[in-house]
């Protein structure tokens, strides 16, 4: 049973993939949820299998990159639900490439999702967090790729998850005064359909655009499951620990890698 049992979460991105996951993992924890996405039939679809397991749940309308959709959110989840206890701040996209092949409207989508929209998120939903008492915390779903020295084909998307993670640190620091926890969780490779996350992109970024199924068969054949992620990720949220590591075989790896690299860039003793 959750430290959160019969309270309220909230989480971004919660229509399917990790989002998805976390919802189901709560309310077998016995917390009601709210499953906020631009995704609604995905959305609706969530939240009533949520409920199926004796949980108050409802789907709301909200783009993380719209601080208007976000702010009528939080008043909808409050008056069906009640004060939020927990906010999961998962909704992310991703793009191939780096910032400076990729098109204009391409990197505007990335960052006002996964740098942006976090921030707006956090300024709908946690000033009346704030107000309240008892367990309440925050999460963050960033990746492993924050870890890892970034190639060509990573390069926008995973630059965007280091911001989102340093996010994460400095809001950490402003509601520590407050009794509020923030955990980071860092993903290795899901088996996910971010591959395919354009295929919910707005009009003002670009209009919707779908990959073909073949472009996903790294994540299907390689990627682990987005029930291991949850799991981990809600037993790190309930001990209030402020890292999670979700790792896949190269993880450690890469984490090595990279700071043995930063200890490099120390100047020699003298």
């Amino acid at each position: 049973m959750s430290r959160f049992a019969g309270k309220t979460a909230v989480i971004t991105g919660g229509a399917d993939g990790i989002g998805a996951a976390y919802a189901l993992a709560l309310a077998d924890a016995g917390v009601h949820v709210a499953v906020l996405d631009v995704l609604d039939d995905k959305a609706a679809e969530t939240s009533r299998a949520v409920a199926d397991r004796g949980v108050k749940s409802i789907a709301v309308h909200a783009d993380v990159t719209d601080p208007a959709s976000l702010a009528a959110a939080q008043e909808q989840v409050v008056k069906d639900l009640g004060p939020v206890a927990l906010l999961i701040i998962n909704a992310g996209v991703g793009i191939g490439g780096g910032y400076i092949g990729a098109s204009r409207r391409a990197v505007d989508w990335l960052l006002n999702v996964n740098v942006l929209g976090p921030i707006n998120t956090a300024r709908a939903f946690v000033p009346a967090m704030m107000e309240t008492d008892g367990d309440r915390h925050v999460a963050f779903t960033a990746s492993s790729a924050c870890f890892a020295q970034l190639d060509a084909g990573l390069a926008a998307y995973g630059a965007s998850k280091k911001a989102m993670a340093g996010l994460a640190e400095g809001i950490r620091a402003e509601l520590a005064p407050h009794g509020i926890g923030v955990t980071t969780i860092y993903p290795g490779l899901v088996n996910t359909r971010i591959w395919d996350a354009a295929r919910a992109r707005p009009d003002k970024f670009g209009g919707p655009r779908h990959q073909p199924e073949e472009a996903g068969a790294h994540w299907r054949d390689e990627g682990m499951t987005v029930e291991h992620v949850a799991a981990r990720a809600m037993a790190a949220i309930d001990a209030g620990d402020m890292h999670c590591i979700v790792p896949d075989d190269r993880t450690r790896d890469n984490f090595d890698e990279t700071f043995d690299l930063l200890r490099a860039g120390f100047p020699a003793q003298s």
